[in-house]
C-alpha cells in the first residue's frame, strides 16, 4: 500500500484533479469499509474535489478582467489553500493521514480528518473567489487615469479594516498616490482596495466643483 499512497502524492502535486480520483478509487475498493462510511468518506472527498477543480481552475482559467499581477496574486493564495490549510491541517498531509488511517482501519477518525479539511479549503476558496469577484466588478476605475486624476475612497465605515479606516477618513487620493498604497495583504490596492474581501470600492470624482474644492483643501492647488 505504500507505493500506493506515494503514487497518489505525486499526483496530487502534478494533477490534483487525478489525484482526488485516485484518492476516491482507493476508497471505494477498500475491504475495509461498511458501504456507508465509504459513502460518507468521499462525500467530504468529492467536496475538496469540487472546490479545487471547479472554483479555483475554472475562475482562474477563464477570467479575462483583472491584470496579470493581480492575477497571479490570487493564484498564489489559491495555492497556499493547498500547502497550508489553517485549522491545524494541511489539505495534503489530511489526505496522506487518510490513507492511512483508512489501512489501518480506523474510519472515523479518516471521515473527521478529511471532513475538516473539506471544510477548512472550502471556507478559504469562497474568500478568494469573493475576492476575485470583487475585484473583477472594480476593474476598469483607473482605464484612462492620469496621475493628478483624483478618487474618493467610498464605502462602509462600520468595522472596517485599520487601513481601509485611515484611507476613508483621508477620503481623497490623487491616481500617483493610490498606487503607492499597501494594504498589507500583497494585493493591488487598484482591484483589491483593503484586500481579501473588501467592501469599498474607488469612485472617480469627476464634478469640476467638486475636483476644485478637493484640490484646495487638500493640495493646496
Amino acid at each position: 500500500m505504500k507505493a500506493e499512497y506515494l503514487k497518489i502524492e505525486k499526483m496530487m502535486k502534478r494533477d490534483a484533479k487525478k489525484g482526488f480520483k485516485m484518492i476516491i478509487s482507493l476508497v471505494e475498493n477498500s475491504n475495509k469499509m461498511t458501504v456507508k462510511e465509504k459513502k460518507e468518506l468521499n462525500k467530504w472527498l468529492r467536496r475538496m474535489q469540487y472546490v479545487y477543480r471547479d472554483l479555483f481552475v475554472e475562475m482562474y482559467t477563464k477570467n479575462t478582467y483583472l491584470s496579470e499581477k493581480s492575477l497571479k496574486m490570487l493564484a498564489d493564495g489559491s495555492s497556499a489553500i493547498f500547502k497550508q490549510g489553517g485549522m491545524g491541517v494541511t489539505p495534503l498531509a489530511a489526505l496522506k493521514s487518510v490513507m492511512r488511517l483508512i489501512d489501518e482501519g480506523n474510519i472515523d477518525d479518516a471521515v473527521k480528518t478529511v471532513k475538516r479539511a473539506a471544510r477548512t479549503v472550502h471556507y478559504r476558496a469562497e474568500t478568494l473567489i469573493n475576492t476575485l469577484r470583487i475585484g473583477k466588478a472594480r476593474s476598469g476605475t483607473f482605464d484612462g487615469a492620469s496621475d493628478d486624476d483624483v478618487f474618493e475612497y467610498y464605502g462602509p465605515k462600520l468595522y472596517p479594516r485599520k487601513k481601509c479606516k485611515i484611507w476613508l477618513k483621508e477620503r481623497y487620493f490623487k491616481y500617483s498616490e493610490i498606487k503607492k498604497l499597501d494594504n498589507g495583504q500583497k494585493l493591488p490596492v487598484e482591484d483589491f482596495c483593503g484586500g481579501y474581501n473588501c467592501r469599498h470600492r474607488w469612485v472617480r470624482v469627476v464634478d469640476p466643483d467638486k475636483l476644485e474644492i478637493i484640490r484646495r483643501r487638500y493640495y493646496g492647488a
